[in-house]
């Protein structure tokens, strides 16, 4: 999924590259072959991780080096989250997710990459987790000619979808939960911008969005 708009003389992009999923029970994650896209010297990867873990990550990283946290999940769902590094070669690497304590529920990492962006900085970030069959509202400003990066994770296969931005993957690393990513571009600036991760049965969803410029 290729989205883009104008940065003086060059294309601003985001790129959907893949996913990679691990169903282990584990402390840390070693998942290989990550897809990156086209190396460029303006790229930066983003890794958006669904998990059903409670904790945060002790660390995060992509080719042997640490990413910068950008997104966090809701507190009851720490581990969902989103993070990015500059990573100009190479079109596949290694991502390596530590917690410190084991944890389950499997893990799903999507990777996508921006060419030429405006700012590295986060124009807004937004999380939270719904009520049993609710859905979670995860509304964020967005920038003009920015993008916007979601993920989420359900208790069940059919748990969540996307309003306000278009799915890119799927995974269920264990049979009772499902990882989702999305994204879009925007020409206009929008404050917020309406996102929601809809549910679909009587399941708690969690979600976390990541709007740049």
């Amino acid at each position: 999924m290729v989205m883009c708009s104008i940065i003086g003389s060059a294309a601003s992009r985001l790129v959907y590259n893949g996913l990679v999923s691990s169903g282990a029970t584990s402390s840390s994650f070693t998942l290989l072959n990550v897809p990156l896209g086209d190396a460029d010297a303006s790229r930066v990867v983003y890794i958006a991780i669904s998990t059903s873990a409670g904790s945060a990550q002790t660390s995060v990283t992509l080719g042997g080096v640490a990413m910068s946290l950008k997104a966090p999940g809701p507190t009851s769902s720490l581990g969902l989250s989103i993070h990015s590094l500059a990573f100009p070669t190479g079109t596949s690497a290694t991502v390596f997710i530590d917690y410190g304590t084991p944890t389950g529920g499997g893990q799903t990492v999507f990777s996508y990459s921006a060419y030429n962006q405006q700012s590295t900085t986060a124009t807004a970030t937004a999380n939270a987790r719904s009520a049993t069959g609710a859905n979670v509202n995860v509304s964020a400003n967005t920038s003009a000619n920015g993008f916007l990066i979601g993920v989420s994770m359900g208790v069940v296969a059919s748990a969540t979808g996307w309003t306000g931005l278009t799915q890119d993957g799927a995974a269920a690393p264990v049979a009772t939960f499902l990882a989702k990513s999305a994204s879009a571009s925007y020409v206009v600036a929008a404050a917020p911008r309406a996102i929601t991760a809809t549910a679909s049965g009587a399941t708690t969803n969690q979600a976390v969005v990541l709007s740049m410029p």
